[in-house]
C-alpha cells in the first residue's frame, strides 16, 4: 500500500535560505548601483571627450584664446549634439613642458578664488596680499623674479586651474598657487697661473652657455692648453661649454728656453749657453786670454749702445768733423764706466776721440763733455779693432751719453774712420742673469792687451831695443850691443843659457823678458921696431881690454942712448910708455936711438962692436 507522504522546509532549512538570499543581496545590489554608476561616468566620460576633441579643434584655430563655452563649439558646428549641458566650457593652458593641455568645466560660470605667489627664494618689487580675491578669467601680471646666481626660467601653477601665459597668469575656477622656478648659475673660475689675456670673465654662467677662451700670456712661458681641473662642462681647445656644476679651468704653459751666446774673441770660459726664466741666478765666468786682461762683457749687459746695425761688413763711415751719439743712460757720481768701439782708420793719421757727455739734471740738455783719445786694446783682422776710454763721472752728475767725435782741424779733414759697434759698461762688474729674466742673451768679450817689460843687462855694452811688449806687438828681433874692447859673444836670459847672437821676441809671445848680453875680449897685437936695439925682458906681443896695465921695457943698443918710443904712444919720443887696462886697439911701438960720443987715449982705438978702446 502506498503512502503519499507530504512533508515541509524545516525552521533550520528555512532559516538557511533566508541567509543565503541575505547575502546575495548584500553583494549583487551593490554591484547592480554601481554600474548604473558607472554608466552614468561613462556617458559624462564620453561627452567630456567629445567636447574636448571639438575644443583641439577649436584651439588650432584660435591659437589666442584662452577658453571656449559649449555654445561656442555649437554654433561653430563642431559640436552637432544638442542635448549636451550648454553650461560647460574647455580651458587651454600649457604644463611646463609647454604642451597644451584641455580641462573641461561642467559649470563655467566665473568664481572668486585665491591667488598665491611663491617666489621660491627670489625677490621682486611685487607684493601680493594671500587673501586677496581674484575672479575666473582675470588676468595678473607676473614680474620676473632675481635670485643670487640664478636665472629665472618661469612661472609654474602648482595648484588650481590658472592659466600661465608667459608673464600673465589667467584666473581659473579653482584657488591657484603659482611657483617661481629658476636654474642655478654655474660657478666658473679660470686660472691664468699668473698669464694674462685680457678677457674678462663672469663669475656664473647659465648651463650650455659657450665661451671662447682667449689663450693668455705669460712672461718667460709659452702657453700649452687649458686644463678642466673640476666640474662637467665640456672643454675643447679654446672652447668651454658650460655644464651644470661649477668648473675649474687653468691655463698650462711650457717655460721657454733661452739661448745665451758668446763672443769670447780667443779667450776660453765656461759658461751655460742656455735658461729659463726659472732658472736660478747665473753669474758669468769671466773668460781667461793668454796676453790679455779681460776688461769685461759687452752686449746684452750694456748700459747703453749706438751704431744700431751697423756691423764690419756694413760700416758707419765717419768723416769730416762727424759726431756720433749713443742713447742716454743714467750714471752714478764715483762710478767708473768703459766705453767700446769697434772701428777701423781708412785714412789719415788722427785718432778716435769722445767719452761719456753727462748732465747733472734728469731732464734738459745741459750736458758736459768728457773727451780724449781712445785706446787700442784689441786687434781684429783686416785692421779693425776693438778701442776703449775708461772714464769716472764726477760728483753731481746723473745720466750721460757716450759719444765719438773726429777733431781733424789738425790734419784739415783727411782722417776718415770706420765704425761698428759702441757699448758702454761699468768697469769691473760681473754680469749676472738674475732668476726670473728672459730673452736670448748675447755677451762679447773685451780684453786689453797685458804689456810685458823687457830688461837688459848689457854689461857696459851699449845698444837700442824696446823696453816693453805685447801679445800683440809685431816681431821683435833686439839690436846686439857694442862693447869696446870686446866682441859680443850672445844673449842669455829669456832666450835660455845658450849665447844667441840673434834673438826674436815674436808676435804672439807673452811674459816679461830679461837678456844678458855677454861678450869676448879682442885680442889686440903689439909689435916693436927695435932698430938693432934689444931688450933684456921682452915685452907682451899682445893684450886685451881686461889685460892689466903694461909698462915698456926699454931696449939697450951698443953705443947708443935709448930716445924713446913713438907709434901708438904718438910721435914725441917717450922713454915711458903704458898701455893702461881698457885699452884697445892693436899697438906698434918703435925704438929711437942716439949715438954715444968715446974718446980713447993715445995708442987705442975704439972697436965698434962693443964701444971699448983698444991698445993699437
Amino acid at each position: 500500500m502506498k503512502k503519499n507522504l507530504k512533508k515541509g522546509f524545516t525552521l533550520v532549512e528555512l532559516l538557511s535560505i533566508i541567509v543565503i538570499i541575505g547575502v546575495i543581496s548584500i553583494i549583487v545590489l551593490p554591484r547592480i548601483g554601481e554600474n548604473k554608476k558607472d554608466n552614468e561616468f561613462n556617458e559624462k566620460e564620453k561627452i567630456k571627450s567629445i567636447i574636448e576633441s571639438a575644443a583641439r579643434t577649436y584651439y588650432s584655430m584660435n591659437r589666442d584664446s584662452i577658453s571656449v563655452d559649449v555654445k561656442t563649439l555649437i554654433q561653430e558646428n563642431l559640436l552637432t549634439t544638442s542635448d549636451i549641458d550648454q553650461r560647460g566650457c574647455v580651458r587651454f593652458t600649457k604644463d611646463i613642458n609647454d604642451v597644451t593641455q584641455y580641462i573641461y568645466y561642467e559649470n563655467c560660470e566665473s568664481k572668486a578664488v585665491k591667488l598665491t605667489v611663491d617666489k621660491n627664494g627670489g625677490t621682486s618689487s611685487q607684493t601680493f596680499d594671500n587673501n586677496k580675491l581674484y575672479y575666473t578669467n582675470d588676468i595678473v601680471k607676473l614680474e620676473s623674479p632675481s635670485k643670487n646666481n640664478s636665472d629665472f626660467i618661469g612661472w609654474k601653477v602648482v595648484s588650481g586651474d590658472s592659466i600661465l601665459d608667459n608673464e600673465k597668469l589667467i584666473i581659473g575656477y579653482e584657488d591657484t598657487i603659482v611657483y617661481a622656478m629658476y636654474q642655478s648659475q654655474v660657478k666658473l673660475v679660470v686660472d691664468l697661473d699668473n698669464g694674462d689675456n685680457g678677457q674678462q670673465y663672469n663669475e656664473y654662467y647659465k648651463t650650455n652657455t659657450n665661451i671662447e677662451l682667449i689663450e693668455p700670456t705669460k712672461t718667460g712661458y709659452s702657453f700649452n692648453k687649458w686644463k678642466l681641473e673640476n666640474g662637467n662642462s665640456t672643454l675643447s681647445g679654446n672652447t668651454i661649454i658650460i655644464g651644470t656644476e661649477d668648473t675649474n679651468v687653468k691655463a698650462l704653459y711650457d717655460v721657454v728656453k733661452y739661448s745665451i751666446s758668446y763672443t769670447l774673441n780667443g779667450g776660453t770660459a765656461t759658461n751655460p749657453t742656455g735658461y729659463n726664466i726659472e732658472s736660478d741666478t747665473i753669474t758669468l765666468n769671466n773668460p781667461t786670454r793668454t796676453g790679455y786682461t779681460f776688461k769685461g762683457w759687452s752686449g746684452t749687459n750694456s748700459l747703453a749702445t749706438g751704431l744700431t746695425g751697423y756691423t764690419v761688413s756694413n760700416p758707419y763711415n765717419a768723416a769730416v768733423r762727424d759726431h756720433i751719439l749713443g742713447n742716454e743712460f743714467a750714471v752714478t757720481s764715483g762710478q767708473k764706466y768703459i766705453v767700446f768701439v769697434t772701428a777701423k782708420r781708412t785714412k789719415g793719421s788722427l785718432n778716435l776721440t769722445g767719452g761719456i757727455w753727462y748732465a747733472a739734471q734728469t731732464t734738459g740738455n745741459a750736458w758736459d763733455g768728457c773727451n780724449g783719445e781712445f785706446t787700442l786694446i784689441q786687434s781684429l783682422s783686416d785692421g779693425w779693432g776693438v778701442y776703449y776710454k775708461e772714464v769716472t763721472i764726477p760728483e753731481g752728475k746723473s745720466k750721460g751719453k757716450f759719444y765719438i767725435q773726429l777733431q781733424q782741424t789738425s790734419d784739415n779733414y783727411t782722417t776718415a774712420w770706420s765704425l761698428a759697434e759702441m757699448n758702454v759698461i761699468k768697469s769691473g762688474e760681473s754680469v749676472t742673469i738674475p732668476k726670473g729674466s728672459t730673452g736670448n742673451r748675447n755677451y762679447t768679450a773685451n780684453y786689453s792687451t797685458i804689456p810685458y817689460t823687457i830688461s837688459y843687462t848689457l854689461n857696459g855694452g851699449t845698444a837700442t831695443n824696446p823696453t816693453s811688449y805685447n801679445i800683440e806687438t809685431n816681431t821683435i828681433t833686439l839690436n846686439n850691443p857694442t862693447r869696446t874692447g870686446y866682441t859680443f859673444a850672445g844673449w842669455t836670459g829669456s832666450n835660455g843659457s845658450t849665447k844667441q847672437t840673434t834673438v826674436t821676441i815674436a808676435k804672439g809671445s807673452t811674459g816679461n823678458k830679461s837678456y844678458t848680453a855677454n861678450y869676448s875680449t879682442i885680442s889686440y897685437t903689439i909689435s916693436y921696431t927695435l932698430n938693432s936695439g934689444t931688450v933684456a925682458t921682452a915685452n907682451p906681443t899682445s893684450y886685451n881690454v881686461e889685460t892689466n896695465t903694461i909698462t915698456l921695457n926699454n931696449p939697450t943698443r951698443t953705443g947708443y942712448t935709448f930716445a924713446g918710443w913713438t907709434g901708438s904712444n904718438g910721435s914725441t919720443k917717450q922713454t915711458t910708455v903704458t898701455i893702461a887696462k881698457g885699452s884697445t886697439g892693436n899697438k906698434s911701438y918703435t925704438a929711437n936711438w942716439t949715438g954715444k960720443s968715446y974718446t980713447c987715449a993715445a995708442g987705442k982705438y975704439l972697436r965698434a962692436s962693443d964701444a971699448t978702446c983698444q991698445a993699437c
